[in-house]
């Protein structure tokens, strides 16, 4: 399976997911319920879509960072450039809400 552009998407998504739950409470506060449910149901079918892409990739490999160096053609640079690419992101979000 490829990387293309939807499946690029989520993982970005994802990704967002973790730092966009730290401040649902007070958008919940400002924007009322019917908003808040809206944006809890969309995170929730995105972390379901992500969570099975990762079970599809595991299949029989030994943990998931293997599954993702085979998944990268066993690519060490691309594997590396991935890993540098989302602790960038989590740096950068980490410092959006701090």
């Amino acid at each position: 399976m490829s990387l293309s552009s939807p499946l690029t998407v989520i993982a970005m998504i994802n990704g967002m997911i973790g730092g966009f739950i730290l401040i649902l409470p007070v958008n919940a506060l400002k924007a009322g319920w019917i908003f808040t449910l809206l944006v809890v149901l969309i995170i929730g079918a995105f972390s379901f879509y992500s969570c099975y892409l990762c079970v599809m990739h595991l299949g029989d490999q030994k943990d998931l960072d293997y599954a993702m160096f085979v998944h990268f053609n066993k690519s060490r640079l691309i594997k590396v450039i991935y890993d540098l690419t989302v602790f960038s992101n989590l740096l950068f979000l980490g410092f959006l809400y701090f």
